[in-house]
């Protein structure tokens, strides 16, 4: 049996290993390994994901900056394998620095481990469910139903099948262990969960078979009143949020399913107190499209509403972005100067201005936001190019 565990586990992992060899990394599965052992182990973080940086948009976005930051600090390019070293020693040197603190945080990570709705705003189970995978309805029971159906199959499967069951219970107890070294959150959460239905299962026959034996009666009722009860406290927890809505928008814009888009975020745009984030969202989206006039609306509105601390300085940006492409050079001007006074302005500010500058004819400025983008980000090749250009040969 423990052959066929091992066999198993390497023929699953063998694909994407032999993808990153012929593409020159020797990367094991992903190249996000360090980051995300960052993310879940950082000082101050809860045992959810959450980004590396402020800046960072969306998942995609924070892979990037993930590398940028990498490669910033080791003052050039680096390998996907290599970028993922970095963030790695970064996390051990966090557990080292505060363990009294880390251990708090895995205590953390246990609670959302066995919490009855979504652990992290990063994956929305309903939302996923519901509109785009039929699959996930396997899942039928309420979470808090199954991890209570689970911990009784568990014991039982310990107790009395430990001989021919010790596969499957090593297999639960190392997807548990993977989720407490990194973060816990809905979708990683996921495979453990599929495996505690066979725990489940197998509880809700032995408790059917006991029943009716008239053994451990008050046991059975006892677990089965508890798992009803958390079962429909989990149902009452399973809402997706604003935050998940946006996050799905996200993915939606990447894939270039703008309208799609709009209509997952849509519950978060209309009343007296939209979401911020949602507005900006729906602002990006928009301005994919190419409704201009629509995506300024939706920035300033978003601006208007209060965005999180680190998101203004892009937003403005992009704002201006739209104003000029509607003819409204002055405000579009005073928009970009905006956003390279705000406190947040990176690199990407900055070069959007020089590129606004360089359309107007004002070159020395735009070559000055350039060397401020290159000093922002070195590792950006955009800014680089564009000063080539505009510098005198």
């Amino acid at each position: 049996a423990f052959v066929v565990v091992a066999v198993t586990a390497a023929a699953t992992v063998a694909p994407a290993t032999l993808h990153n060899l012929l593409r020159g990394d020797g990367t094991l599965v992903a190249s996000s390994g360090g980051e995300n052992l960052f993310v879940g182990n950082r000082r101050g973080g809860d045992g959810g994901y959450s980004a590396i940086d402020p800046r960072a948009g969306d998942l995609f976005s924070a892979r990037e900056l993930a590398r940028r930051i990498a490669e910033r600090d080791a003052g050039g390019p680096l390998r996907p394998s290599e970028v993922s070293g970095y963030w790695a020693r970064r996390a051990f040197a966090e557990i080292a620095a505060a363990p009294r603190d880390w251990l708090g945080l895995e205590l953390r990570k246990l609670g959302r481990l066995v919490s009855l709705g979504d652990p992290t705003d990063l994956y929305a189970f309903a939302l996923e469910r519901d509109r785009y995978l039929a699959a996930l309805r396997v899942l039928f029971l309420p979470t808090g139903a199954l991890l209570v159906l689970a911990a009784a199959g568990v014991a039982l499967a310990a107790a009395t099948r430990a001989r021919d069951g010790w596969a499957l219970l090593a297999f639960a107890a190392m997807q548990a262990g993977v989720l407490l070294a990194f973060f816990v959150s809905t979708r990683l959460r996921l495979p453990w969960l599929y495996v505690l239905c066979a725990f489940a299962g197998f509880a809700v026959a032995e408790g059917i078979a006991r029943w009716r034996g008239g053994r451990d009666r008050a046991a059975v009722a006892g677990v089965s009143i508890l798992a009803l009860a958390l079962g429909s406290a989990s149902v009452a927890l399973d809402r997706p949020s604003a935050r998940d809505r946006v996050r799905l928008a996200a993915v939606l814009s990447i894939q270039g399913r703008f309208d799609d888009g709009l209509a997952v975020l849509a519950p978060d745009l209309a009343g007296e107190h939209p979401d911020p984030l949602a507005l900006d969202q729906a602002g990006w989206l928009r301005q994919r499209r190419g409704d201009w006039a629509g995506a300024a609306d939706a920035y300033r509105r978003a601006l208007a509403a209060g965005l999180p601390p680190g998101r203004e300085g892009s937003t403005r940006t992009r704002l201006a972005i739209a104003l000029e492409r509607l003819g409204r050079t002055a405000e579009a001007a005073a928009m970009h100067g905006l956003a390279a006074s705000s406190p947040d302005a990176d690199a990407g500010t900055f070069y959007e201005r020089a590129r606004f500058l360089e359309r107007r004819g004002r070159r020395a400025e735009a070559i000055a936001d350039l060397e401020r983008a290159i000093a922002l980000d070195p590792g950006w090749v955009a800014p680089r190019e564009a000063l080539r250009g505009l510098e005198p040969r």
